[in-house]
């Protein structure tokens, strides 16, 4: 919370970066601590993939974007 309400008074994005994998029943779980994910408008879920000297970073959401840096 303190992270997130000093991002908010500088209007800066906050990045945490997880581990995670795909339960089929249980959505998005954090590894290895088995947390679930907390979904709200404001966060998201994303795979970052190194391909020889490209960075790929596309969006695991319901309308997936690819980004490619």
């Amino acid at each position: 919370m303190l992270l997130a309400s000093l991002g908010k008074d500088v209007d800066s994005s906050i990045i945490i970066t997880a581990m995670a994998r795909k339960k089929e029943n249980e959505g998005w779980i954090l590894t290895p601590g088995g947390k679930q994910i907390i979904k709200s408008a404001k966060t998201g879920v994303y795979l970052l993939k190194k391909i020889e000297n490209n960075l790929i970073f596309r969006s695991i959401n319901e309308d997936s974007k690819v980004f490619k840096i």
